[in-house]
């Protein structure tokens, strides 16, 4: 049975109820050897897949299915403690724990809910891969996922499962944690002494192999606005120099955009730590770093850095207003809220730049409640006491359900 989109409830719970069984039934099998994969056949089928979602008729609806509550695998060792491991010694229905896959893609991505591509090991076996969960790909272009993982893209893939299919016929290597993913490079150890069966495959486009290549690659990807492949082109160049300091502001920034606020932090961190930068690069660093801790509350480190950058350039009105707003999250984070002016600003737009407030509560555990967790107040509450506040995670219009 194929789930369609106009399913009663009745096959609905048929589905499910057939699927629950394959699966339960699945668990009693022993992990068993793979089957040889036809590289022209994978590449072909993934292909015409990629093609899918870019010539589908207007209006027509299209299910695509994926399911959740299976255990999942996320590697927690690092590559350089792991032993590499091919195709022909991995079985279907096992995670390769203690081990990493050394691979390639020879084809380009294709998306639905994971994103899809084939791979070759260095014995020139290949198998469908299929990532999940990977970083700023949820509905993204074929454009973007090929300056992700362009053709050739080398890659390290820790502790792999290789599982049967939900659908077709085809194993297929799972990663549903984007961290077990690593990129590398051509000067990285664990190439040193490997050679590929099918000989060199040259990456399309290039990928280049200066400091000074991976800051024009990215600067490229940021003035199109493609934060992450921006991101990675900065990282790969800070791995031919970590203190190259242009790449890590630069980065930083890419993070900010990408709202990856911690990593925005380490970059800039990582630049105020030099000694005698120039007072540009410290004015740079200090905002990103301001900026950085106030996305993620710490309103009183960022205003610290903030008056920093105010004392480089007096005269910015752009620190000017973020000493300002700064200042404003400082008072509502003890609970003083200007009530009238937020509901102003929220019919225009419902993220509100506002922050969060936890009055006398707290989380704890109920074992008198029959376990769990839950919220007590921790002194006595009086009427009309704001208890908590917290910024809107996600909305939804009315006319929009």
């Amino acid at each position: 049975m194929v789930l369609r989109i106009d399913m009663s409830p009745d096959e609905l719970d048929q589905y499910f109820d057939s699927y629950q069984a394959w699966s339960e039934e699945g668990l009693k099998i022993a992990p068993g050897p793979a089957p040889l994969m036809s590289r022209a056949i994978l590449v072909s089928e993934l292909l015409a897949l990629r093609e899918e979602p870019e010539t589908a008729l207007a209006g027509e609806s299209k299910v695509y299915q994926t399911y959740t509550g299976l255990a999942n695998h996320s590697s927690s060792t690092p590559l350089q403690n792991l032993e590499r491991i091919t195709f022909s010694n991995m079985s279907i229905r096992k995670t390769h724990v203690g081990h990493f896959l050394l691979c390639r893609t020879i084809a380009p991505c294709a998306r639905f809910v994971a994103i899809s591509t084939v791979v070759e090991d260095t014995d020139g076996l290949v198998q469908n891969l299929s990532m999940y969960n990977f970083p700023t790909t949820i509905g993204c272009s074929l454009d973007h996922l090929d300056k992700l993982f362009p053709i050739g893209t080398v890659i390290a893939i820790r502790e792999p499962t290789l599982k049967e299919p939900l659908q077709g016929s085809h194993p297929l290597v799972r990663v549903d944690s984007p961290t077990d993913i690593v990129f590398v490079d051509p000067n990285h150890p664990i190439l040193h002494g490997i050679t590929w069966r099918t000989g060199l495959q040259n990456v399309s486009p290039a990928m280049p192999d200066t400091v000074e290549g991976w800051k024009d690659r990215g600067d490229a990807y940021f003035r199109a606005s493609e934060w992450l492949p921006a991101a990675i082109a900065y990282s790969r160049g800070l791995r031919l120099n970590s203190e190259a300091i242009v790449l890590r502001l630069n980065c930083s920034e890419a993070f900010l955009r990408l709202r990856y606020y911690s990593g925005a932090l380490y970059d800039a961190r990582y630049v105020l730590s030099l000694a005698d930068i120039p007072e540009g690069f410290l004015h740079k660093a200090l905002f990103r770093e301001a900026k950085a801790e106030y996305a993620r509350g710490n309103f009183d480190a960022a205003l610290v850095s903030f008056l920093r950058c105010r004392e480089i350039r007096p005269e910015e009105q752009s620190v000017i207003d973020w000493i300002s707003r700064t200042r404003s999250r400082q008072v509502e984070s003890t609970g003083q809220y200007d009530w009238p002016s937020l509901v102003r600003m929220a019919r225009e737009d419902v993220h509100l730049d506002v922050a969060d407030y936890q009055g006398n509560i707290k989380v704890q555990s109920m074992p008198h409640r029959g376990g769990g967790r839950g919220i007590v107040a921790t002194k006595d509450v009086k009427l009309g006491e704001l208890l908590v506040h917290i910024s809107t995670a996600a909305s939804a219009k009315l006319d929009s359900v």
